[in-house]
Formats: structure tokens, sequence, C-alpha cells
């Protein structure tokens, strides 16, 4: 926990029930992987360790007996599972070579060479499974791009992240995040609205926590954006998103905690100058409205009893 922040109530199951409860946007598929079995995606989506485990033994003796493209796939998204990345990297570098061109193979090598430490190699095969097929995994790998090039600039300058965001938005330094003047690009230029940021980070981080562990910076800082978009655009639960920011070890702290703190107090009461006016009037009208009701009602039991 960050010195100085207490994060009521928010602990590392609290962080899990958040991230259970995210709307999966594609079921039984993972932000960075797939398969073509339906074991395969069982397992991306809810398989135990030994059941990983057992998975990877019976793939690997397939592999070895008669391999397929799909077989040798799912078993180097197998080898991810159960972190063995090495052996997933050889498995699909060596599907690649035989059976150039398959959008799943390129993604797949992207996320296990990523795993596996190599993040300027998973840069490449990324944009390349982007290249391939646009739309894999809902369209959002434009952000494991920018996840990736995050990660690249922190190898070079660990503090990249007290000057730079993993979006590149801008949300301001005031208590309540203001919509960035510039508009959000990907790699390839093209202009991607605050819903489909918001969208893309759901997608990618939902599996992404599989295998990382708090602190994590980049995830703290997509947290945090998750945050200030779910504020401009009026949705709940930004303060959430602000405690598992802070929770991962995200970047200007102070600012986030201001952020959650000032978004609890919008909720208690009305911001606006002419918030109370609107109350009182409503309240007004509401009470006008019982009280012709009550005289409607009486009169009609009065016609009743006079009849």
């Amino acid at each position: 926990m960050l010195p100085g922040f207490h994060i009521r109530g928010f602990t590392v199951k609290k962080v899990r029930l958040l991230l259970a409860a995210l709307p999966l946007v594609a079921s039984g598929a993972m932000a960075c992987l797939n398969g073509y079995e339906e074991e395969i995606a069982g397992l991306m989506s809810r398989g135990s360790s030994d059941e990983i485990a057992q998975s990877v033994v019976r793939l690997e003796a397939e592999y070895k007996a008669a391999p397929t493209p799909e077989g040798a796939n799912d078993l180097g998204v197998a080898q991810v599972l159960a972190g063995n990345y090495t052996r997933a990297v050889d498995v699909l570098s060596t599907l690649e070579k035989q059976h150039p061109g398959l959008s799943r193979t390129a993604s797949n090598l992207g996320t296990a060479l990523e795993l596996a430490g190599r993040n300027k190699e998973a840069l490449q095969w990324i944009k390349e499974g982007i290249r391939r097929d646009p739309a894999d995994h809902q369209g959002t790998e434009w952000l494991h791009v920018k996840i990736l090039e995050a990660r690249l600039a922190l190898e070079s300058d660990p503090a990249w992240l007290k000057r730079h965001t993993v979006l590149g938005m801008d949300f301001g330094t005031g208590p309540r995040p203001q919509i960035p003047a510039v508009l959000l690009q990907d790699h390839l230029g093209q202009a991607r609205s605050l819903v489909e940021a918001r969208k893309a980070i759901s997608y990618q981080l939902h599996e992404r926590l599989k295998f990382v562990e708090a602190p994590n910076a980049v995830v703290g800082d997509l947290y945090f954006a998750w945050g200030n978009i779910a504020y401009v655009l009026g949705e709940e639960l930004p303060p959430d998103y602000y405690r598992a920011a802070l929770y991962f070890g995200a970047e200007h702290a102070p600012l986030i905690k201001l952020r959650a703190d000032q978004y609890e107090s919008d909720q208690q009461g009305p911001s606006h100058p002419m918030a109370g006016w609107m109350w009182t009037a409503v309240a007004l009208f509401l009470a006008a409205v019982a009280l012709f009701a009550g005289r409607a009602a009486y009169r009609k039991r009065r016609a009743i009893l006079d009849a």
C-alpha cells in the first residue's frame, strides 16, 4: 500500500472481484491469446494449473506424433498459460516458419515474447497480428501496441510515466478530469474515441492481470485512465478504478486520490450552482401534485357521500 494513502476497503480480493465484474466483450477469448480447441478456450478463461499441465502433456504428445497448425498453435497457448514462455516462443516461431501468415500465430507469438521479456520483438509481432486481422480481439490490439511501447520506454527511462501516459492522453491536473483537447490516436494514426479507449482497457486488462501482480505501473496507469474516462463520461465506478490505480502503484498518486475523493463528494450533494434551486423546484412540484391529488380524492369522497 502507498504510504500516506488509506485505500478504504480496497484489498487484493476486491481487485479480483472488480475484475470479475468487468464486461467481457468476447466469451472464451483471452485479451492476447487465441486458441482453436474448445478445451483451450476453457483453460484461458477458467483453467486450473492442474488442467493446464494435463493439456500441455497431451498437446506435446500430439505435436510430436502428428503436428498440425491448429495443434501447434494450441500447444503454444497452453505453454504460455503454464508459464513456459521460452517453449511457447519456440513452438509458435516454428509454426510461423512452416505456415506463415496466420493472424493467431502473430498475436500469440507477440504475447509469448512479451511475457518472456522480449518487448521489442513482441511489439513487431503484435503489429503484424493487427495487419493480418485488424478485428482480432474485438479490435483492441491497438492498446496492446501502446502498452508495449510504454514498456519499452520504461526500459530506457524508468521515470517515463511521470511525464507521459500509456494512452498519451492529458486529462488535466484538477480535482475533476477534463476531456482531452488532443484526440487519442493509435499507432496507425487512426483516431480512437473515449468509448473505444474504455472498451480496449477493459478487454486488455481483464486477462493481463492473470500474468502480472502489483505493483505494476503500466496497469496502474491504465486504471487511472479508466477512472478519468468513466468520470468525464458520467459513468459509475471511477473511485474503484482510481483505487485500483493506487493499488497497482500508478504515478501521480496524490492526484488520483484527489479525484477519487472529489467524485465521491460530487455524489453526496449538488455540485452545480443551480442544482439546489432545481431540487427545490422539483420538491415543490411534487408537493403540488400530491396536494392536487389529495384534493381530488377528497372531492370524490364527498361526491360519493352526498349522492
